[in-house]
């Protein structure tokens, strides 16, 4: 059975431990909402996909009145998460910003439209450091529950520093040069346009040389 991205993402915090699927689905909001969001959907048809083919199992127990399952990875979960983990990615890093799509066509609304976004983008990048706040708080006091993986999740939490680093630079950028603008038509700005394009020429030229 061919499994889906999510399916591992399943696999790989199952493998941390036993998760009922309320639980796995504010961890998974908690860990990935940022950088794999789409393993926040289907998670339940993931579930089910993932018991009937035996790579985890399903333990339902009573508490009160209600009714809850357990899942379990199993020996072929493991499997199956270690083979997939040993393949190259189909792509390692993709970008979906709805906020850089409203960037891209910003020529059909207001200046004020673009100013707006800058704004959602320093928000968000505040978000996500208060995110990242307390899981790193967590892992300091010995007591998030992917502890084990420190030193692994270290190198995580080093992209995502410089991830929101370069959101907060970018966002104070845009929004320093916008409140120079009085409009989004390309009249009076011919002259910054190309020192900027030269400017990131250059730091191609340098970055792909290293």
């Amino acid at each position: 059975m061919r499994l889906s991205t999510t399916s591992y993402a399943i696999l790989g915090l199952l493998d941390l431990r036993p998760w009922t699927a309320y639980e796995l689905t504010k961890h998974m909001r908690r860990n990935l909402h940022y950088f794999f969001p789409r393993a926040e959907s289907g998670i339940y048809g993931e579930f089910k996909k993932l018991t009937s083919s035996g790579m985890a199992t399903a333990e339902a127990s009573s508490q009160g009145n209600r009714t809850r399952t357990t899942y379990t990875i199993t020996d072929k979960g493991r499997e199956a998460l270690q083979e997939w983990l040993a393949t190259p990615t189909e792509r390692a890093f993709a970008m979906d910003s709805e906020g850089m799509l409203r960037v891209l066509y910003a020529g059909a609304g207001t200046v004020e439209d673009l100013r707006r976004t800058a704004d959602e983008f320093e928000a968000e990048a505040r978000e996500m450091l208060r995110m990242a706040q307390e899981v790193t708080d967590a892992f300091l006091a010995g007591t998030d529950v992917a502890q084990r993986d420190a030193h692994l999740r270290v190198i995580l939490t080093d992209f995502t520093r410089l991830y929101v680093t370069a959101i907060l630079q970018w966002s104070h950028r845009t929004q320093e040069l916008l409140a120079t603008w009085d409009d989004v038509e390309p009249e009076g700005k011919e002259e910054l346009t190309r020192q900027r394009l030269e400017e990131w020429a250059k730091e191609i030229n340098t970055l792909l040389d290293e």
